[in-house]
């Protein structure tokens, strides 16, 4: 019969829940220096909903976003706030997909 160490199984536990919280302060670092101003975060009104709704893969419909968009107080800080970071931004913030703010 084969032993099993369960000590051994919970490290690797430990490890990943220590990984994820050093990524989320990564991100959370990440943002505060090159994401949207505080006040756009917290009032968002996509603030806690899924990430794939402004993240549509190529030719998926981006309806559902835009509509979240709509209804946000804050959508206009986020467009402009998308519209100066250039190129490299995508998904959809403020109403405006991508390819939209690259056209200008």
């Amino acid at each position: 019969m084969l032993a099993v160490d369960e000590d051994a199984d919970r490290q690797p536990v430990t490890d990943l829940y220590s990984y994820a919280q050093d990524c989320l302060r990564a991100l959370a670092e990440a943002l505060d220096r090159h994401g949207p101003p505080l006040r756009v975060r917290e009032l968002a009104a996509c603030r806690g909903m899924p990430i794939e709704t402004f993240f549509p893969g190529r030719g998926q419909p981006l309806a559902e976003a835009r509509s979240v968009c709509r209804a946000c107080r804050v959508a206009m800080e986020c467009r402009v706030w998308a519209r100066g970071r250039g190129e490299l931004l995508e998904g959809v913030w403020g109403g405006e997909a991508a390819r939209e703010r690259r056209r200008g």
